[in-house]
């Protein structure tokens, strides 16, 4: 059984430090993932993860992007899902902080 890798920790960590400077911004975070229509990217409280699992609360808007839910590491389907949710989130937030 896999656990959460160094690399996957850091981008949850880097993404929870960038948490509190969203919250305060004026901006709502959007992503377009892979659509023509934005999406808000707005987490409810950091990412958690324990073990093989990692958790993310998504604020509940009309047109939220759908993050809310665990992902297990051990399952290379959703590790690539949360790869990918990790990469929007994180781009959405350095783009509201600019």
């Amino acid at each position: 059984m896999k656990k959460v890798n160094k690399q996957l920790k850091q981008r949850i960590n880097d993404i929870n430090s960038l948490l509190l400077e969203v919250e305060k911004a004026e901006e709502i975070p959007t992503s377009y993932g892979g659509s023509t229509w934005p999406y808000y990217v707005q987490l409810e409280k950091p990412i958690k993860y324990s073990e093989r699992f990692v958790w993310i609360y998504e604020k509940e808007s009309l047109n939220k992007y759908g993050f809310n839910k665990r992902y297990n590491a051990n399952n290379p389907e959703q590790l690539n899902e949360l790869k990918y949710h990790l990469m929007l989130i994180r781009r959405a937030f350095k783009q509201v902080i600019k």
